[in-house]
């Protein structure tokens, strides 16, 4: 399952956005970490490229950074990080 994870100050709130395959949540394909701005950014850039995608954001306390990346900075790349 690929996670990518953008460094934050530990004072910021962060999101985790997920995109999911299938009806309701029963495959995870994506998962990024990230501040609240970068995080919302990053679910609006994912929503017209994968229109069949469930999409979820909530609410990530803590952020495990074994095993992840930060994201490209040109958010055209975004997309790509998906698959």
């Amino acid at each position: 399952m690929p996670t990518t994870s953008t460094p934050s100050p530990s004072s910021a709130p962060l999101r985790r956005v997920r995109l999911w395959l299938g009806d309701g949540e029963e495959y995870l394909i994506a998962e990024y970490h990230a501040p609240v701005e970068l995080a919302v950014r990053y679910a609006a850039t994912m929503t017209p490229q994968f229109a069949g995608i469930r999409i979820t954001s909530d609410r990530y306390d803590t952020v495990d950074q074994v095993g992840t990346a930060a994201l490209p900075a040109d958010p055209r790349l975004w997309p790509i990080t998906a698959l």
